[in-house]
């Protein structure tokens, strides 16, 4: 997945999650602390969103999960996932990622 498209697969989540329960953008920036244009900027995957800026969408749309906001991988494609440039994610690297995200959802609870 290139880079751009893990930010438009994202936003779109977001976007779902936050129709899903009920929010207008105005409500979820407010909850997160970002303003409605940013709100509306991440929906289309024009700007990009820090690790922590995840979280607090995560929370904001009731998640129990942060990684509930990733795109899915297609189990049929290559075990590689191109996120951003040209250098692919290993499937390693992946379990790395999924490791930090999760110290960082638990952390967020407390």
């Amino acid at each position: 997945m290139q880079g751009t498209a893990i930010y438009k697969q994202v936003g779109k989540r977001i976007a779902e999650r936050r129709k899903d329960i009920g929010l207008i953008q105005e409500e979820l920036a407010q909850r997160v602390g970002l303003s409605r244009a940013s709100i509306a900027n991440v929906e289309r995957g024009e700007q990009k969103i820090q690790l922590h800026t995840l979280v607090d969408f995560s929370n904001a749309l009731e998640l129990d999960d942060v990684r509930l906001l990733f795109p899915e991988q297609n189990q049929d494609t290559d075990p590689t996932v191109r996120v951003t440039g040209t250098d692919p994610i290993t499937s390693d690297q992946l379990v790395q990622i999924d490791e930090i995200v999760s110290a960082v959802s638990v952390g967020s609870k407390s």
